[in-house]
């Protein structure tokens, strides 16, 4: 297709494809783009394609299981380019593909009038070769037509005559040029095997009610007589997810990726635009004076509405979303067309090997996620000192875990956001909201045991992992991250035991203020403002300031949990309350999910959870004594972002001492 686009105005983005699109920089329109689904596997022909004064042309090679690939193509000549040079560039491209003796299509706008191919040279010419080289063009009739004039200048050729073909014009106004198609079906063509399958759980409000319903109607006597919150748990879990999936049926589709109507598209409006395009029907088949007129009238008329119902829906999004700036975002991303997914790639490199089965790659990313903590963690190298240098006294009260109570339970529940994922059981956070008030009592048992007891329940302590692309190669696993997701039952026992263990901190004061993250009262806006105010106050007294940010690789990753439990001991989270975090910490696992298919079970020996509520806390109390390092610097850190600040009136004086107590800094 000719796009008119350039770098300031790249073509549209299509969900569930991929855009190849070269511009005619510094020339006026031009420019030609190609979408490609990304549920096709292909190869850019870089050495097909043409980009120089008489042509713009992009070419793929379509990869196929069974049969010769395909080769697709999309050119333009403008009008002004001289045809003959055209017609030789043109030449040496299918001469090129005959060669390769492969399928090929071709589509574009040629801007050589095939009505009109007895009486112009160049365009007998363009024909010419299209025969000798056995090409066919699929369009016969006008593609640009006017009041005045009719035109075949678009059309698609194609080598290919042994194979059904339905092609033909689209009669839409979308340009001064009449959309083209072409739809082939290809021999042993394995492009609906490729559609990947989808497996949902239908939630609905009757399947919800019926949930309920079974629910009230299950006693949960023999979770209560269990004192023990692992068997407690496992048996509530059982009994649970046998409801919840009675319930909620497993369904198996093709995700064929339905086109959906934007949103500002009333009833009214697509009913209009149907009238319209029956007037632009009627203007090319009777192409008069006053057909024209009233095509365009209503036309005219059409755009304004839907620029007026565009403008009010998004008027009310932004409204609606001004105290969230996160939210703000993404009505900004979506009107600019920016959340598109980008294709998912298929094969992979891992230690030198190459994988394609999905089973593979996701054991192989499960292999090097749960791998990056203990391998960073050998490469760090000991200090000259011992982090017991830095807990001179502790803290001589022990925290306590006071009960939980139906209610606390039931309050947690509802705060839960209905967007959020599945865990590894596979519970939707939106059900168990739902539900609330008829699980609460036996939670509330199995949590209070588990606070008694100081045992994390081990069903509890599986994460399923999404692999995120970064950036670089996209067959590197290396380039992704890992983004965790917890059973949803995991983030209520959480929040129970945050909410104690941050009272604990505040009322003894064991944070050290100059800890912006993952606090309550505390943010990354203060923690500017107290940078801010050090520069400053520098600068009034006539000193020079230097300020050093840290970036810890993979912090939450590397986390000894030895060193962990001793500091949480020193801190005041002694006892029952100490017993419960190691448990909360070791013989943790995880999978991977790539596709459809989750990967294999693997242990995690350091660091805290991802994507948990209690790692950051974890975490910012692991590194606490850090303040205690340097008595010069001042720290401001949020989490594992690390921010030190140091002024002096002498130059040469702050870049000794800085460097001095850097080194220092390391060899804690």
């Amino acid at each position: 297709m000719k796009t008119w686009c350039n770098e300031n105005s790249p073509p549209l983005n299509i969900p569930n494809y991929t855009l190849l699109s070269k511009n005619r920089n510094g020339r006026v329109g031009g420019g030609v783009a190609l979408y490609v689904s990304n549920l096709r596997s292909y190869t850019q022909r870089n050495d097909i394609s043409l980009t120089n004064i008489s042509c713009d042309s992009i070419f793929i090679e379509i990869n196929q299981n069974h049969g010769k690939n395909i080769i697709v193509g999309v050119a333009y000549k403008p009008p002004d380019v001289n045809s003959n040079h055209f017609v030789d560039d043109f030449d040496k491209i299918l001469t090129t593909i005959d060669k390769e003796n492969k399928p090929n299509y071709i589509m574009g706008d040629f801007n050589l009038d095939l009505l009109r191919y007895t009486s112009i040279n160049s365009t007998q010419d363009f024909l010419n070769i299209l025969y000798s080289n056995f090409y066919l063009p699929l369009i016969n009739r006008p593609t640009r037509i006017t009041s005045n004039t009719a035109t075949l200048i678009d059309n698609i050729i194609t080598n290919s005559h042994d194979l059904p073909v339905t092609s033909g014009i689209l009669y839409c106004d979308i340009s001064d040029h009449l959309p083209i198609f072409q739809i082939t079906s290809f021999i042993n063509d394995s492009f609906q095997n490729d559609i990947p399958i989808q497996s949902y759980r239908l939630i609905n409000p009757l399947n919800i009610e019926n949930f309920k319903q079974d629910l009230a109607t299950n006693g949960w006597d023999d979770v209560m007589s269990l004192s023990n919150p692992e068997n407690a748990y496992d048996l509530f879990q059982s009994k649970f997810t046998t409801v919840y999936q009675n319930n909620f049926p497993l369904h198996t589709v093709k995700n064929k990726n339905k086109r959906k109507l934007k949103p500002w598209m009333t009833n009214g409006i697509l009913q209009s635009i149907n009238h319209k395009n029956k007037l632009y029907k009627k203007f090319l088949k009777y192409p008069t004076g006053p057909n024209e007129l009233k095509y365009k009238t209503f036309r005219n008329k059409l755009n304004t509405l839907v620029k007026t119902s565009k403008l009010a829906y998004y008027n009310e999004q932004f409204s609606n979303t001004k105290s969230n700036i996160k939210k703000t975002w993404d009505v900004i991303n979506n009107l600019l067309n920016r959340k598109v997914k980008c294709k998912q790639n298929t094969n992979f490199t891992c230690d030198g090997r190459s994988l394609d089965q999905p089973q593979d790659i996701a054991n192989a990313f499960n292999d090097f996620f749960t791998k990056i903590g203990p391998s960073l963690d050998r490469k760090i190298p000991s200090g000259n000192t011992d982090y017991n240098d830095y807990l001179k006294q502790p803290n001589n009260h022990s925290m306590y875990f006071f009960p939980t109570t139906e209610e606390e339970i039931c309050d947690i529940i509802n705060n839960f956001k209905n967007n959020k994922a599945a865990g590894f059981d596979g519970l939707c956070p939106n059900v168990v909201k739902a539900v609330a008030a008829l699980i609460s009592k036996p939670l509330c048992h199995i949590f209070n045991a588990s606070l008694v007891k100081g045992i994390f329940p081990s069903q509890l302590k599986v994460a399923k992992i999404t692999p995120v692309y970064k950036s670089g190669d996209k067959g590197d696993i290396s380039n992704y991250r890992p983004i965790s997701i917890l059973s949803c039952f995991s983030k209520i026992l959480e929040r129970i035991a945050f909410v104690r263990t941050v009272s604990f901190l505040d009322k003894y004061d064991i944070l050290h203020n100059g800890q912006y993250g993952f606090r309550s009262k505390f943010s990354s806006s203060m923690a500017l403002v107290d940078l801010t105010d050090r520069i400053i106050s520098a600068f009034e007294n006539k000193s020079h300031a230097i300020g050093i940010f840290l970036d810890l690789s993979k912090a939450f990753d590397t986390i000894n949990h030895n060193i962990l439990l001793y500091k949480l001991s020193y801190y005041g989270i002694r006892g029952v309350a100490l017993q419960w975090f190691k448990s909360y910490l070791e013989n943790r696992s995880q999978c991977t999910k790539y596709e459809s298919l989750l990967s294999e079970l693997k242990n995690i020996t350091c660091g805290v959870p991802q994507g948990s509520l209690l790692g950051p806390l974890l975490f910012i109390l692991y590194v606490n004594d850090i303040f205690k390092t340097s008595d010069l610097f001042s720290f401001i850190l949020y989490a594992d972002d690390t921010n030190i600040f140091y002024s002096n009136d002498d130059i040469y004086e702050l870049y000794r001492t800085a460097n001095n107590q850097l080194h220092y800094i390391c060899e804690c």
